[in-house]
């Protein structure tokens, strides 16, 4: 893991509604290459939901994520992200 998260935890929390798993897995390979939380959670739902997909599918995953800025005392925009 890099030396400076700017902002940013370190890990992500996948919980699975179905089974009550819930599972942590680094953040490293998203996040020097998305910009914030919107940029992460699309690239997570890309890589893991294919276009066959529906909408109401039980394969189908909803997205929570905020940006490395979420914290921050001034504004800086929307503060969460729901991807569907």
């Amino acid at each position: 893991m890099a030396d400076k998260l700017y902002g940013y935890v370190g890990k992500i929390l996948r919980v699975n509604l179905s089974t009550g798993e819930i599972t942590t897995f680094s953040s490293e390979k998203y996040q020097d290459m998305y910009l914030g939380g919107k940029g992460m959670a699309a690239r997570i739902y890309w890589d893991e939901i294919g276009p066959e997909v529906k909408p109401f599918d039980p394969e189908n995953k909803v997205i929570f994520t905020s940006g490395a800025f979420k914290w921050y005392r001034r504004h800086a925009g929307c503060k969460r992200v729901c991807c569907r």
